[in-house]
């Protein structure tokens, strides 16, 4: 083993191999920040697309939910309306025996 990585004492590393590890690391930083830089970008665009999924799925529901509600309204209209049929039919019926 050669004497700048023995290690010195009670398992403690060597000075100069620690000095060249910590030099490895600070080498290593650009890379590990444009790699961190393009993550975030690539994370920044997935949650815009999902922004806009959900905008755009909120937009189809509040359609949906407007629709039902006009079918709602139709629905009660039209109850409304064969209410009245049966009310005049029962007032014919009323007035002609034998039906």
């Amino acid at each position: 083993m050669a004497e700048e990585t023995q290690p010195r004492g009670r398992g403690l590393p060597n000075p100069l191999a620690a000095l060249r590890a910590s030099l490895t690391f600070v080498d290593d930083v650009p890379a590990l920040a444009e790699q961190l830089t393009r993550s975030i970008g690539e994370l920044s665009n997935l949650i815009a697309e999902q922004v806009s999924a959900t905008q755009e799925q909120i937009s189809v529901t509040r359609e949906q939910i407007v629709e039902t509600q006009a079918m709602r309204t139709e629905a009660a209209a039209l109850r409304q309306e064969l209410t009245l049929m049966r009310e005049s039919f029962e007032q014919v019926r009323d007035k002609i025996p034998g039906l």
